[in-house]
């Protein structure tokens, strides 16, 4: 079970953590909490990742975070390491946001280039612990 949160910017970081933390409790194996420009996190018992946005030109947000939470998917699916998807996923949000729509073009589930060296990215690695 991955229970998924796309709350914007709406969610204060203690909150995103109190929400994390319920939901693991509960048995979730996975909780990933979406936070548009705001980055995101993504946790299991004993380790917390997180995200920030990618940089991007934004014409239009629509999909970004459908695109970000496919390829957190895939990844886990996949078993690629948690703070890798999560730079993979904000690369292809940040490359959504730069069409107008959500229809007519893909950013690749692949990994993706990002305009920033990806370990900017991070925010948390192993047992919550700040990068």
């Amino acid at each position: 079970m991955l229970p998924v949160f796309n709350l914007g910017g709406d969610l204060r970081p203690e909150e995103t953590e109190a929400i994390v933390e319920h939901l693991l409790q509960l048995g979730s194996r996975w909780v990933l909490v979406t936070r548009g420009r705001e980055g995101a996190t993504l946790a299991r018992v004993g380790e917390t990742f997180g995200v920030k946005a990618a940089p991007t030109r934004a014409v239009d947000t629509l999909g970004a975070g459908d695109a970000f939470i496919a390829r957190v998917l895939i990844a886990l699916l996949r078993g690629e390491a948690p703070a890798e998807a999560l730079v993979a996923a904000a690369a292809a949000a940040a490359r959504i946001c730069e069409e107008f729509g959500a229809f007519g073009h893909a950013a690749e589930l692949e990994v993706l280039a990002v305009r920033t060296r990806p370990s900017s990215l991070l925010t948390y690695g192993r047992s919550g612990e700040c990068r």
